[in-house]
C-alpha cells in the first residue's frame, strides 16, 4: 500500500461548525478517490472492466461506484455524491450543464491528470464546499 492510498484511508476531522458532507457521503468520496488511486482513471468513458470491479473509472464513474457497487447504477446515493461534486466543481451553479456533463467536461479536460482527481475528491471529502469568486478548479 502506498503512502497516497494510506492517507486517503484516514478519516479527516473538520473546524468545528464546519458544513462538511455527511459520514456516508464522506465514505463514498474516500472510496472513489482510492479506486482511483489504487486501480485507475480514464477520460471519455464511465469506466474501464467490470462494472462491479472497475479496472478505470472517471470522477463519475468512481462516485457511482463507491456509492452503489455498480459503476453503472445509480440510485440515490450516487445523485447525492454526484451533486455534492457538482457543488464542489461549481459552488456558485454557474455552468449551464446538469451534473453528469460538469462532472464528465471536468473530468475530461484534456490538461486533467489523475492525481488532480484523487485530490479533488480528498478536499471535498475534507471541507465544505468553496464559497466566493469563481471556483479555480472548474475554470482550469
Amino acid at each position: 500500500m502506498n503512502t497516497m492510498t494510506v492517507a486517503l484511508q484516514q478519516p479527516f476531522a473538520g473546524p468545528i461548525g464546519s458544513r462538511l458532507p455527511s459520514p456516508q457521503l464522506a465514505r463514498v468520496l474516500r472510496r472513489s478517490a482510492l479506486l482511483i488511486a489504487e486501480r485507475g482513471w480514464c477520460q471519455r468513458v464511465q469506466f474501464v472492466g467490470s462494472a462491479s470491479h472497475p479496472q478505470a473509472a472517471t470522477l463519475s464513474g468512481a462516485l457511482v461506484w463507491a456509492a452503489t457497487g455498480q459503476a453503472d447504477v445509480c440510485d440515490v446515493r450516487a445523485r447525492e455524491a454526484l451533486a455534492l461534486m457538482r457543488d464542489w466543481l461549481d459552488p456558485h451553479g454557474s455552468a449551464p450543464f446538469d451534473d453528469w456533463e460538469l462532472l464528465a467536461a471536468w473530468n475530461d479536460a484534456p490538461s486533467r491528470r489523475r492525481a488532480e482527481v484523487v485530490a479533488v475528491l480528498v478536499e471535498a471529502g475534507h471541507r465544505p464546499a468553496r464559497r466566493g469568486p469563481a471556483n479555480p478548479v472548474l475554470l482550469k
